[in-house]
């Protein structure tokens, strides 16, 4: 019997040899006097293997997806990822921004809460678990609200661009809302890079006054210029730190 635990030894259980491979436990009933440990690669690869390669292959991605690859279960396990860290900008101004994510965004970056069938979960953590389920899927989503779909299709095929935009943000844009085209956008800066072909943002917000502590409120592309980021106060990324956190949903 093999179980993924954590390597802090929850859940032990006497009578059970254990051996621990980084964070995999394996289980042998003491049927013999021999346990034989199977090496770190294999058991790595055996359990972890695709479900790394899936979420490895959006980690430097710079160029949209189709709709026919999407995958939420897949696109939450690649968020994860990028939650696992914090992101610090620091802009010429001298003004620092921390960036930190939280499962609760999750699904409104995606933009399931524009769709009728995600309104009937109460919480987002009732959303998180549908998606973990795969209850709620691309599927069914199409079958529901394919009008909804079409219209978040660029969103959805550039989120597996979002690590890449993260690492190689270059500017930071002052958000304000009057200086646009009217919008229910409710953020302080949006993240932007040139080295996306299509104008691919982050918005950002202040969750505390005078302190740039921020959290991810929404992830779009703009063809229209909607947002005329030529009006909006722009500043340059002159450093940049990502600090491992290490936070497990």
């Amino acid at each position: 019997m093999i179980e993924l635990t954590w390597r802090d030894g929850r859940n032990p259980h006497r009578g059970l040899y254990y051996v621990y491979v980084e964070e995999i436990q394996l289980k042998i009933f003491p049927i013999s006097k021999w346990i034989f440990i199977v090496p770190v690669m294999y058991l790595t690869g055996f359990f972890l293997g695709r479900s790394t390669r899936m979420i490895e292959k959006y980690m430097e991605r710079n160029k949209k997806i189709s709709i026919s690859q999407v995958d939420i279960l897949e696109f939450f396990n690649f968020y994860k990822e990028i939650a696992k860290y914090q992101y610090l900008y620091t802009l010429e101004n001298n003004l620092k921004i921390k960036l930190a994510f939280n499962e609760s965004n999750f699904p409104h970056l995606l933009g399931l809460h524009k769709f009728k069938i995600v309104s009937k979960y109460r919480k987002q953590s009732d959303i998180i678990e549908a998606i973990k389920n795969k209850s709620l899927n691309i599927k069914n989503l199409k079958s529901s609200e394919a009008n909804v779909l079409i219209n978040i299709k660029d969103r959805l095929g550039y989120f597996p661009c979002l690590n890449f935009l993260l690492n190689n943000v270059e500017k930071v844009i002052e958000f304000d809302s009057t200086k646009c085209i009217p919008t229910k956008l409710d953020a302080t800066f949006l993240l932007n890079t040139s080295k996306i072909s299509v104008s691919i943002y982050l918005a950002i917000k202040s969750i505390k006054n005078n302190e740039y502590n921020c959290v991810p409120v929404s992830f779009f592309v703009d063809r229209i210029n909607q947002y005329q980021i030529n009006k909006q106060k722009e500043y340059k990324v002159i450093e940049f730190q990502k600090i491992f956190i290490d936070i497990w949903f």
